[in-house]
């Protein structure tokens, strides 16, 4: 597991379960997911984790927040006019399918 998607995830693990995150894009890789942060001035504080999938490598996704209900998230999409595509996602939920450390090797 890449350090970035590591301390996404400790980041995230801080977080009152009960707030909101933005998730701003899937990809196939952590350099993507940097790629985009690098690119939007909006991402300056976004957070990479990697999702749990059964494919090798798994899913890296791109998270800003937290905001303390889905409202202020909705809010904040509509005042920085983001893309509908941006969900609106609770933090327990992202948590729950997010790669919390390295796999072990046998």
């Amino acid at each position: 597991m890449p350090d970035v998607a590591l301390r996404g995830v400790r980041w995230l693990a801080q977080q009152s379960p009960d707030f909101f995150v933005l998730e701003h894009g899937v990809f196939k890789t952590a350099a993507q997911a940097q790629s985009l942060i690098k690119t939007r001035t909006e991402l300056a504080n976004a957070r990479v984790l990697m999702r749990k999938t059964d494919a090798q490598g798994g899913l890296f996704f791109v998270i800003t927040g937290p905001f303390r209900s889905q409202e202020r998230a909705q809010n904040y999409k509509v005042r920085e006019n983001l893309p509908p595509q941006i969900q609106v996602r609770k933090v327990s939920d992202v948590l729950q399918e997010s790669v919390k450390a390295a796999p072990s090797r046998p």
